[in-house]
This record gives C-alpha cells, sequence and structure tokens, in this order.
C-alpha cells in the first residue's frame, strides 16, 4: 500500500494531466467534440469580423428618412425610423423662412440692417448696422451661413409675428400637418416648456420635395460650398461657409444637390440632405435628434447605396 503522502502527490498528477488533456480540445471558448467545434463560452458573434457591419447599423438620430423620388414623381420608402415622430428642427426652419421671405421681396431689392435686428441672440457678427445688400445676395448667407440675424432682417418688412404666421399657413397649405413655427430662426425659446419649431423626418422630406420640384433656385443655393458677399457697392464683406460640410466632401456614394443644417441644445444636430439618385430622380435624407448628423447622414446614405441593386438599365 502506498503512503498517503505518494498517494496525494499522485493524485494532483493525474488532474494536472487530466487539465493538459482537456486543455487541448478546448480552446478560445470552444471544445472539439466528435470532429465538430462548438461553443461553450460566450455564444456572441466575433465582433470583429462584423466590426464594420455593425458600425453601418449605427445611426445616433432619434428619427430619420431615407426616401426616394424617382424620374415619374412616385416616392418609395427606402430606411426610415420614427418618421412621423415630431423633433425640434432647428435651422431647418430657415427653408421655409427662404420660401416666405421670397415671396415678399424682389432679387434685386435693397435691405438695410436695422440696430434692432443686430440686437438678437446667435449673430454671425458679420453685419453692422446700416449694411446694405440685395435680397438675392442676403437670401444666400441665410441658406448657407444660416445666419440668424438675416431671418430676423427678412421678417421686419411685414412683422415677425406676421411673418412667423405666414410661414405657418404655407405648412398647412403643403400638407405639412406635423410642422409648426413659432421664430424664423428655430432658435431655442427662452425655456424648455415652451413651444418650439418642430416638424417631422416625413414633413421635413416633403417640404424639400416641394423646394425642389418649385423652387429650386432656392434649394440649389444650399449645395454650395461658399459663398462671397458683397454689399450693394460691391465691397467684399465676408465669405461665408457653407454649414453642411457634406458638400466639401468626396466620399459620399451620391451626388449633393443641397439641403440644410440645424443645431441647438434642445433640437441637438440635424440635417436634410437631398441627392441624385444612382438611376435618376432624387433622394432625400432627413435626420432630426442626431448626436453625429454628419455621420448620420453618411451611414443613411451607405445603407440605402448597399439596400438594392441599383440595376438602372432593366
Amino acid at each position: 500500500m502506498l503512503p498517503s503522502n505518494k498517494i496525494i502527490k499522485l493524485g494532483i498528477a493525474c488532474f494536472v494531466a487530466l487539465l493538459t488533456i482537456v486543455g487541448l480540445v478546448v480552446w478560445d471558448g470552444q471544445s472539439r467534440v466528435g470532429g465538430r467545434i462548438e461553443v461553450v463560452g460566450d455564444t456572441s458573434p466575433d465582433l470583429n469580423e462584423k466590426e464594420t457591419d455593425a458600425d453601418e447599423e449605427i445611426i445616433s438620430a432619434e428619427t430619420f428618412l431615407a426616401v426616394l423620388i424617382d424620374k415619374d414623381g412616385t416616392e418609395e420608402i427606402l430606411l426610415e425610423k420614427n418618421k412621423d415622430m415630431r423633433m425640434p428642427i432647428a435651422s431647418i426652419s430657415k427653408l421655409m423662412t427662404a420660401l416666405v421671405a421670397s415671396g415678399q421681396y424682389r432679387p434685386e431689392e435693397v435691405i438695410v440692417f436695422s440696430e434692432n435686428t443686430l440686437n438678437g441672440k446667435g449673430l454671425s457678427g458679420v453685419y453692422h448696422t446700416g449694411d446694405s445688400f440685395y435680397f438675392s445676395d442676403i437670401l444666400q448667407t441665410l441658406l448657407v451661413g444660416s445666419h440668424n440675424e438675416v431671418a430676423s432682417l427678412l421678417a421686419e418688412k411685414v412683422g415677425t409675428a406676421k411673418f412667423v404666421s405666414i410661414m405657418n399657413q404655407k405648412t398647412r397649405k403643403l400638407g405639412l400637418e406635423e410642422t409648426f413655427f413659432v421664430n424664423v430662426t428655430g432658435l431655442d425659446t427662452a425655456t424648455s416648456s415652451d413651444k418650439i419649431n418642430s416638424s417631422t423626418a416625413s414633413d421635413v422630406a416633403e417640404l424639400v420635395r416641394y423646394l425642389e420640384e418649385s423652387r429650386p433656385d432656392i434649394l440649389s443655393v444650399t449645395g454650395q460650398k461658399q459663398f462671397e458677399l458683397f454689399d450693394v457697392n460691391k465691397k467684399f464683406v465676408a465669405k461665408i461657409i457653407n454649414t453642411n460640410s457634406l458638400v466639401r466632401e468626396d466620399d459620399l456614394p451620391f451626388h449633393i444637390i443641397g439641403g440644410k443644417t440645424g443645431e441647438t441644445p434642445r433640437a441637438k444636430q440635424s440635417l436634410v440632405t437631398v441627392v441624385i439618385a444612382p438611376c435618376g430622380g432624387r433622394i432625400i435624407g432627413v435626420v432630426l435628434g442626431s448626436q453625429d448628423r454628419f455621420g448620420d447622414m453618411k451611414m443613411l446614405f451607405r445603407q440605402v447605396e448597399d439596400s438594392r441593386e441599383w440595376n438602372c438599365g432593366i
């Protein structure tokens, strides 16, 4: 009979040998049984292999929409999330401001900045009291630079309250039932309980479709990379850079026609962009309540590109 200490040592040796054998058939969370491999630990997929796909699926926006407007005018929703949820839209509001103002001013009409206009919030710092510009030029600063004082200036002709009322009348005429404006800029109101300029991804897309079809002169302005502003005396004032950085990027799957940005604390980030569809027609992308509007829009368009075979000749 073996001494007890030798029995213990033998038992330990056997246990170590057993662990070695198990280690040969179990590795990286897998066990080999009967010639096949079975997962015995974490059953989640290999994130490294799916990293690109996972990234493409992460759109931070609370609501988004991609809709195809075919050459014959037919609409087809390609991708969407909460497309009918009302959200603050911030400076996307200026598309309606521009539309209403274009019905009140002639392109060559001279507009002068007042002291009152330059006492508002969110000023660009470009303008001074008494500065004079043609409406056609100042409209571009509204849409390209998203200048809040320009929006306020354009409303002075009829008065801000009446101008906002006309904006809301226009929304009803266009059938934008979930769109409502309280100011001409899209800036947040004084308190979080106050009403705010709001809409849905669906309504924003419809507004942009209307502009693309009925007022392409307005939408085309938003596709510029930059704009050089001169006053009525042909004095250079400023170079206005488009707030939509996507117009300056070359890695997008589609060519941009135009669009509009927005950002406030309550609205977070927002963006609407119109692009040329692969087989003709237009694709309108909208993201609202985003943490990264440009990244979200690029992901949205990449997913649209991958969502189907664009067999244009068939």
